[in-house]
């Protein structure tokens, strides 16, 4: 498929749900002070980080996001018919076996051939400051740095890969079972945090656990509150597909009920670590609730709420470098 249909299916405007977490992960790490560190005394064997970080990031642009929406166009061919939002706002594929087959041989070369660059980038540059690597970033005997490269990259993207294909496709299918499929919507928070219990095993300066677990509840419960508001322009044509979401099992206002219950529990795990932040966060989505909840129609708002979700992504990367 040409790059411009491949763009298109990747929702540029939606890639920035799973860049986030993971630009979070980096901005809250100590491999950001490293790269800090970089600059103000001009060690340039760890700006190489930088490059890395990078690498890591720009996978989480169409890469990732095709492997979301790729996959879900793929296989809600039979529901999409029905939904008027898949011919304007997002993007719509030909249901054909053909159209299908190629849409997923670009989805492989695209994850495929970027993992596999990502990896050699990283060893070569691993291999150049091998003396750092092993006495600050991996105190512990290795068989080899591309074997452990391997590792890690598997470990990190698998709950990704396996959590967004299991959301849209079988044998789960998630998205058609109400509750469960705003569970699953952990994909978007999956690779920072098994990147941070990775690294929280051998980091000389460990994560309390259970800041762990109130901070990825709290982002698990932003998800799944993010995913149903998503789902109710979707309830009519999701009832003529008999595709049963949580919005439609709830219906509007219960959903509404729903999301904002959700979006408090998030601020109150979070207030812990972030403080005045969750409490504004909260204001901020709870006022878009209120609003959704007494107009008739709620696509407009939700047209924006992408808009919102990274005005408040970034007031939280703002945050962290601040005051985290």
């Amino acid at each position: 498929m040409s790059f411009a249909t491949l763009l298109r299916i990747s929702r540029p405007r939606f890639w920035h749900y799973v860049l986030w977490p993971m630009l979070i992960y980096f901005v809250s790490s100590w491999y950001f002070e490293d790269i800090q560190e970089s600059f103000s005394r001009w060690w340039t064997d760890r700006i190489f980080n930088l490059i890395i970080m990078i690498i890591i990031l720009w996978y989480f642009t169409l890469p990732a996001n095709l492997w979301i929406y790729g996959r879900n166009d793929i296989a809600d061919g039979d529901t999409d018919k029905f939904n008027s939002k898949k011919w304007s706002y997002e993007a719509k594929i030909d249901d054909s076996t053909t159209s299908k087959n190629k849409l997923k041989q670009s989805i492989w070369i695209w994850n495929i051939g970027y993992i596999l660059i990502w990896t050699l980038i990283v060893w070569w540059i691993w291999q150049y400051q091998r003396n750092i690597v092993t006495a600050e970033i991996w105190p512990v005997p290795w068989p080899s740095p591309i074997l452990v490269l391997l590792i890690f990259n598997i470990i990190s993207l698998s709950v990704f890969l396996i959590t967004s294909y299991l959301y849209s496709c079988r044998p789960l299918r998630a998205k058609a079972k109400p509750f469960i499929d705003g569970i699953m919507n952990i994909l978007y928070i999956a690779t920072p945090f098994s990147i941070i219990l990775l690294e929280n095993q051998r980091t000389f300066r460990p994560i309390s656990n259970t800041i762990i677990v109130y901070n990825f509840l709290a982002a698990l419960f932003r998800c799944m509150a993010m995913h149903c508001y998503s789902a109710i322009p979707d309830i009519d044509p999701d009832r003529q597909a008999w595709l049963t979401t949580t919005a439609v099992y709830l219906g509007k206002q219960n959903s509404l009920i729903y999301c904002s219950i959700l979006y408090l529990l998030s601020a109150l795990l979070s207030f812990p670590t972030l403080w005045w932040f969750s409490i504004l966060g909260w204001i901020m989505y709870s006022s878009v609730m209120i609003l959704s909840y007494y107009k008739k129609d709620i696509f407009a708002l939700y047209k924006l709420f992408p808009y919102i979700n990274l005005i408040i992504w970034f007031l939280l990367f703002r945050y962290i470098i601040l005051y985290v």
